[in-house]
This record gives C-alpha cells, sequence and structure tokens, in this order.
C-alpha cells in the first residue's frame, strides 16, 4: 500500500499502491472517514470486482474495458459515479457485503445511473486527469456550489471534508428508482440472481427513518423508499435466475477480496480469525503480520499459500511487495517477474517497473555500467505496456522519468515528467518540463515530439478554461 501525504512520502502499497489526494491526509480506519478520502489501487481487488461487473456493463451497452472501478478507502457503506467511465465503491460496502451477489447489486445500480445519464457533468470531469485529482476536483466544486462561494472551493481543498462530495453527488428519489429498473432489467439480461440488490436495500431499509446523520452515506446519496424495496421483492419474485448461483469461482475471489482488505485495514481482526486453516483466513493473517511488521511471519504464511497455489501472481506480487519494501530488492525483482508473468494486470507492471528502477540504481552506484542498462530497458519495455491500463497513472510516469533520467536522455525524462504533471493537473509545472523536453528531445525522435505537442494543445486548453472560471 503506498500512501502520498504532503510533504512526505512513505511505503504501505496495497498490492499495487494507495493513491491519496492532495486534499485528503489519509490515515487508516475511522481517521481516514473523518479527515478525506483516499482511493487504493489494487490489481487483484479490482480484477475480482471487474469479474462480477463485466456481464452487466455489456447488458447496458458498455465495454468492460471502457469502464474502471476504484476503490475508496473509507469505512461508510457506499458506492457512486461521477462520470461515464468510473464507478467509486467504498470499502466499507465491500467488507459488509454478505456475498458478491451484493456487490453485483450494487455495481448494477450505479451503472444504471451511468446508462441513464445520472452522472455529475461538470469541466472538473475532464479527460486526462488521474482519478484521485478528479475527486479533488469534484470536492473544490462541490463546496463552491454549495457555498455560493469559490473561496469554498478552495478550502475544501485544502481541508480535506469529503462531506461537501457526498451532497454532490445526492441522486433525487425518481432517479433512484429509474436505476433500480435498469438494474433489474441488467441483472435479469446477464443471468444474474438480483437477489443480492434486494438485500443490499433490504439492509438499509430501517435507515430511512433515522435523523440524517445516523444514515449510512449510501442512503444520503442514494434515497431509499418503501416504494423501491416493494418494487425490488415484486421484481426478484419474477426473475427466472433468483435462486441461480454465481460461478463457484466469484465467490472464493470475493472471500479473498474481504481477507485482503481486512489484512490491511483492519490487521486486529484479521489476527482474531477463528478459522485459522482456510485459504482467506491465511491470507488475511499473512497481510496482518506484514502490516504489523512482523515480516518472517508473514513471509511464513505467504509461502504456505504459494505451496497451494503456486502459478497465483497475486501471492508472487505480495511476497515481491513485502520483499521490496524491507530491502530485498533483487528478490523482490524475482516475485514481481513471476507476478507479471501470471498476472495480466498493468498495475503489477508499474511496481515491478520502481523495483527494476531501484535496481538499476544500485548498479550504477557500483559502476556496473552494463548491467544498469540491460535492467533499464527492461524497467523501460515494462512500463511502457502499463499504458495499455494505466494510461492515467502518474506513478508510471515518474518511474519512466526516472529510468530515462538514470541513462541520460533527458528529453525523455522531462516528457515523462510532463505527462505526470498533466494527470494532477499541475500545468505550470507541465509547462516547464514540456519547455526542457523540447530542448532536449533527439530531433529524430519523432512519436515523443508529437505527444509533447499534444501535451502542450491540453495545457493551453486548460488554462483557458480555468480563466473563464
Amino acid at each position: 500500500m503506498r500512501i502520498k501525504k504532503p510533504g512526505r512520502h512513505f511505503f504501505f502499497r496495497f498490492a499495487a499502491f494507495i493513491f491519496t489526494m492532495m486534499l485528503c491526509v489519509s490515515v487508516y480506519g475511522q481517521a481516514a472517514s473523518a479527515r478525506g478520502l483516499s482511493l487504493i489501487r489494487d490489481a487483484e481487488i479490482e480484477r475480482v470486482l471487474l469479474t462480477i461487473a463485466t456481464p452487466i456493463l455489456e447488458q447496458a451497452g458498455f465495454s468492460a474495458e471502457g469502464v474502471r472501478i476504484i476503490i475508496v478507502n473509507n469505512s461508510n457503506l457506499n458506492a457512486f459515479v461521477v462520470n461515464s467511465q468510473s464507478i467509486f465503491i467504498h470499502t466499507g460496502l465491500i467488507l459488509r457485503a454478505e456475498n458478491p451477489e451484493e456487490i453485483a447489486g450494487v455495481i448494477a445500480h450505479e451503472i444504471s445511473h451511468i446508462a441513464s445519464g445520472h452522472v455529475v457533468r461538470t469541466h472538473a470531469v475532464a479527460e486526462g486527469l488521474s482519478f484521485q485529482t478528479l475527486l479533488t476536483s469534484l470536492l473544490g466544486i462541490a463546496a463552491a456550489i454549495g457555498t455560493g462561494n469559490s473561496d469554498a472551493g478552495l478550502a475544501i481543498i485544502k481541508g480535506g471534508q469529503a462531506a461537501a462530495l457526498t451532497n454532490f453527488l445526492k441522486h433525487s428519489r425518481t432517479q433512484e428508482s429509474a436505476a433500480d429498473h435498469g438494474a433489474m432489467s441488467y441483472l435479469n439480461g446477464a443471468g444474474v440472481s438480483p437477489k443480492g440488490l434486494l438485500s443490499f436495500m433490504e439492509k438499509l431499509e430501517s435507515e430511512e427513518l433515522l435523523p440524517e446523520s445516523q444514515q449510512s452515506e449510501y442512503i444520503r446519496t442514494h434515497p431509499l423508499t418503501t416504494d423501491r424495496v416493494n418494487f425490488l421483492r415484486r421484481a426478484v419474485e419474477k426473475s427466472r435466475y433468483k435462486d441461480k448461483p454465481l460461478p463457484k469461482i466469484w465467490y472464493q475471489s470475493f472471500a479473498r477480496v474481504q481477507a485482503k482488505l481486512t489484512g490491511y485495514l483492519l490487521p486486529e481482526r484479521a489476527l482474531r480469525l477463528k478459522n485459522t486453516t482456510s485459504l482467506p483466513s491465511i491470507y488475511a493473517r499473512s497481510i496482518a503480520l506484514y502490516r504489523k511488521g512482523k515480516v518472517d511471519e508473514s513471509l511464513s504464511l505467504l509461502d504456505s499459500l504459494l505451496e497451494q497455489e503456486p502459478q497465483n501472481g497475486y501471492f508472487h506480487e505480495l511476497k515481491g511487495q513485502i520483499l521490496f519494501e524491507h530491502g530485498k530488492v533483487n528478490m523482490a525483482a524475482k516475485s514481481y517477474a513471476k507476478a507479471v508473468a501470471l498476472a495480466p494486470d498493468d498495475l503489477i507492471k508499474i511496481d515491478y517497473g520502481h523495483v527494476l528502477v531501484e535496481q538499476a540504481r544500485a548498479a550504477q552506484s557500483i559502476g556496473d555500467t552494463k548491467k544498469m542498462h540491460q535492467i533499464l530497458e527492461t524497467a523501460i519495455a515494462t512500463l511502457q505496456r502499463a499504458k495499455r491500463q494505466e494510461k492515467k497513472n502518474p506513478r508510471l510516469f515518474n518511474f519512466l522519468a526516472i529510468a530515462y533520467g538514470i541513462k541520460g536522455q533527458e528529453g525523455y525524462a522531462r516528457l515523462n515528467l510532463a505527462e505526470e504533471a498533466v494527470l494532477k493537473n499541475q500545468l505550470d509545472v507541465a509547462g516547464r518540463q514540456l519547455s526542457y523536453a523540447e530542448a532536449n528531445l533527439p530531433k529524430d525522435a519523432s512519436q515523443a515530439r508529437l505527444r509533447l505537442q499534444d501535451l502542450k494543445q491540453l495545457v493551453e486548453q486548460r488554462r483557458r478554461k480555468q480563466k473563464k472560471k
């Protein structure tokens, strides 16, 4: 898990990393909910949730590659959409779900909001922003709209008051009813039991009568009515798929997702798990021990998992993460190489690229130039491949910039720093880096120069939009 804080960096990467927005000082557990929002990016969790979502997305006419499911590190029960490409789900909702059917139901409901056009449409939801920058902008806009004071937007960005976003993302009861109808249609069309959506809503039904301060965030953003619940009950009874189980692997994978989140976010709870022999329990305790600094015990449990499933790329990824964060770079590189070979996720490639960059630094420090260049070639090739899914990931471009910098290719290094700055909406930084890149790129670097011109135009477009506000 990687947490980024203002003025300070340290590493607790969550199998891929955690991105914390500039406005939000992230801490674990309840404190995180109180002070702001942070995003968890994890290859395994995203893969499992996207697998559950794919048949529903296809029924709604969306490509699974065109919609991202992003995890919000927040213990409140909620899920929301802010544009037509992203579904945000809180860790609290994932951990409280009783089965993947409930997750499927919530995802279907959010997909229905997207398909019906019930999404936030603002200039803040701009193409080319990283996810955390997008949410930062939305929080600022939410505050400005809610108070009628543009200065409030800056205050929100500085203060990390996520409550503004909750109000900003509220749906009407009419929209909620429409989303229920759409969700039922998509679930039935995909052959997925709609029981999960009903059971999830039934859990929340009693909250409708509570004061707003005592309601879950889901109720505050998705107002529930008795009529809605009654509609869902009737629709479930009519569904030919109401008793159809999901694929067995979905239950197994979802149990691992919950175990993983418990291990990282609630390590004390993970260490108290009674069933110590099940794979999810061992997984959770291995992660919890690592979080507690008991590395040898953690690796011992992880090795027992690898004995059971030697082809599990996510287990190799976790081992690489633990080894890397405890200074065993060469051993970590071997684990990450296996993870990249076994798991098709570009998030893992970014972490592997990071490890390779550190290996190259080590080779450079002892004067082994040949080895340094060999490692850098692998690092750059790996990171370039990660652009397929992660072209909005600032870390990818940061590591590419470092790799090119070590190689002495200043123009390419500056171009990648400009890419990183654009994703963070740091327009002045991007402008400076583009000027340096233009002066230092080889004259025959035609593709890089084309990209440079595209970035210059994008920076100018955003500057003009800012001036109009």
